[in-house]
């Protein structure tokens, strides 16, 4: 097996579910391992950790895979699982890529942040419903740093962003939507900011701030696009590269998503983070399939057709490199 990509998945819990989901890493001749986090009795977020490196372990044993060409995958939960999976991997199968969608990855930030949900809404019964939903997650963390913030004896500078920066050497991927109501979006911020560049973002802004009287608890609204961008990432950085990459996208979904992008950035918002991400489906070895309607066409000629369209330009694909030669959108 040439290439090996460690997933961490909590959610998915039934054989089924699991093979639909290797299928898209099989058509790229990628293994796939799936590796649960058990909640232990009494447990504590160390636990989960072991877990995750317990498969990266398996790696560096068995030699049966190119270490150099790990990725690790989770969202929720399992983006926890696949950043702190990562900073503790073994030295000889340390994850050269991993993308993390809507991740816990600072628990002193999540822990105030329950404490402090009663304050943000008043509806009772979606006050009850959040610590029903969370006291096992806080359970697991105060058996891991001593208490809540703040007690005496508690230590986060294990769980913290601080302390996740400093073990993370993989470059990771971290998709975030600002209307998440279990994960707080400035959490995501806060590591991008603070990883020097290692951690880069795909964000999901809306005009409007966050309303907790009206968003159920969620990680707000999903599109296809997250995985496009996420699994390209990827596959970027593992495949070998005489591979194409097949890359999955729906045309109503990018094209909104585009469209998103250059509303934000004429209303003021720095939305420059994004143009890595068009340049990676520029690559030559993208083939886009259209998920409507089993076309394909090439990344170059996606952007292309975007960015005249969207931005009105007259441009061709011997132009993308100059257009984003500085890191930045057109005007």
């Amino acid at each position: 097996m040439d290439i090996e990509y460690a997933l961490t998945a909590t959610t998915v819990d039934t054989d089924e579910l699991a093979t639909e989901s290797s299928t898209y890493f099989r058509m790229h001749e990628m293994g796939v391992l799936y590796v649960f986090g058990r909640f232990y009795a009494e447990g504590n977020i160390q636990n989960d950790v072991d877990d995750m490196t317990a498969g990266l372990k398996f790696f560096e044993r068995e030699n049966l895979v190119d270490n150099d060409r790990i990725a690790v995958y989770g969202s929720s939960r399992g983006g926890f699982e696949a950043l702190y999976g990562a900073a503790h991997a073994p030295i000889d199968a340390v994850p050269v890529a991993g993308v993390a969608i809507y991740p816990l990855s600072n628990f002193e930030e999540w822990a105030n942040y329950v404490n402090n949900f009663p304050n943000l809404i008043s509806d009772q019964d979606k006050v009850n419903e959040w610590t029903d939903f969370s006291l096992p997650y806080q359970d697991r963390v105060f058996n891991t740093t001593g208490g809540a913030p703040g007690n005496q004896g508690a230590d986060y500078s294990d769980w913290n962003t601080q302390g996740l920066i400093a073990k993370l050497e993989t470059p990771f991927l971290v998709i975030h939507e600002m209307w998440d109501t279990l994960v707080p979006f400035g959490m995501s911020e806060k590591l991008v900011n603070e990883s020097s560049g290692n951690v880069e973002p795909v964000w999901f802004f809306h005009e409007d701030p966050l309303d907790y009287d009206t968003h159920d608890l969620s990680h707000g609204e999903i599109s296809d696009v997250y995985y496009t961008f996420a699994f390209v990432y990827i596959l970027t950085k593992t495949i070998l590269p005489s591979q194409n990459i097949t890359a999955l996208f729906n045309p109503d979904d990018f094209h909104a998503f585009m469209q998103y992008i250059h509303k934000f950035q004429d209303d003021g918002y720095d939305m420059k983070w994004i143009v890595p991400r068009l340049l990676e489906l520029t690559d030559d070895r993208i083939i886009m399939y259209n998920t409507l309607t089993g076309n394909m066409s090439t990344g170059k000629a996606l952007i292309v057709q975007e960015i005249n369209t969207v931005w009105g330009l007259n441009i061709n694909e011997d132009d993308i490199a100059g257009l984003f030669a500085e890191g930045n959108l057109p005007d």
